[in-house]
């Protein structure tokens, strides 16, 4: 399933085609993105595409050198149990 982007001034999302899945994200300052929120259609659950949301906002956010703030429960869990985000990640 694709995923696909679009952002408007501030805020912005990664979102899949049909809509059952998306991850919302805004702009704390032009080089730190929070990542408000993931939410998967249960027609998805189990499937990865929550973590694909997440992993597309990184490959973003590494393309144009930004920080990510993981505020979201599941994105922050995601960033907790990997180190391949390490790179991207915002300390406070």
């Amino acid at each position: 399933m694709e995923i696909k982007q679009e952002q408007e001034h501030h805020r912005g999302r990664f979102f899949t085609e049909n809509g059952w899945a998306e991850l919302t994200y805004h702009f704390r300052t032009e080089n730190i993105v929070v990542i408000d929120h993931t939410g998967v259609d249960e027609r998805l659950e189990g499937r990865g595409m929550g973590s694909a949301l997440v992993e597309a906002l990184v490959q973003w956010a590494r393309a144009g050198g930004k920080k990510v703030w993981p505020m979201c429960p599941f994105a922050q869990a995601l960033f907790e149990r990997s180190r391949q985000f390490d790179d991207v990640l915002y300390q406070a």
